[in-house]
C-alpha cells in the first residue's frame, strides 16, 4: 500500500492541479467570451462604417449632382443674358441711328432756316 504522506501530498498535488485547471478552464472561457465580445464589436464597428461610407457616398453624389444642375443653369442663364445683351446693343444702335438722324435734320432745319433768313433779309 501507497505512503499516506506521500498519498496526501499526491492527492494534494492533483487536487491543486485540478483547481489549476479549474481555474485556467475560467479563465479561457473569460477570454474567449472577451474574444466573441471583441468579434461582435468588431463587426458592428464594420457594419457602422459600411453605413456611414454608403451614406458619404450618396452625400458625395447629391453634391455633384446640385454642382452639375448648378453649372446646367448658370449656362442657360449665359444663354439667356447673352440674347438680352444682343437686343440691347441692336435697340442701342437703332437709338444712335435716330438721334443721330435727329440730330442732320435740326442740323439742316437749322441751315434752311439760316439761308431763308438771309434771302428775306438781304433779299
Amino acid at each position: 500500500m501507497a505512503d499516506p504522506l506521500v498519498a496526501g501530498s499526491v492527492r494534494a498535488k492533483q487536487a491543486a492541479i485540478r483547481e489549476t485547471y479549474k481555474t485556467m478552464q475560467a479563465g479561457v472561457r473569460v477570454m474567449a467570451t472577451s474574444v466573441s465580445k471583441l468579434v461582435d464589436d468588431i463587426r458592428a464597428q464594420e457594419k457602422e462604417n459600411a453605413a456611414a461610407a454608403a451614406n458619404m457616398y450618396k452625400g458625395v453624389q447629391e453634391v455633384h449632382n446640385k454642382i452639375a444642375l448648378f453649372q446646367q443653369t448658370i449656362k442657360e442663364q449665359e444663354k439667356v443674358n447673352k440674347a438680352a445683351v444682343r437686343e440691347i446693343n441692336a435697340g442701342s444702335r437703332k437709338v444712335v441711328t435716330k438721334i443721330n438722324n435727329f440730330a442732320t435734320k435740326i442740323q439742316n432745319y437749322q441751315a434752311t432756316t439760316l439761308q431763308e433768313y438771309i434771302k428775306n433779309f438781304w433779299g
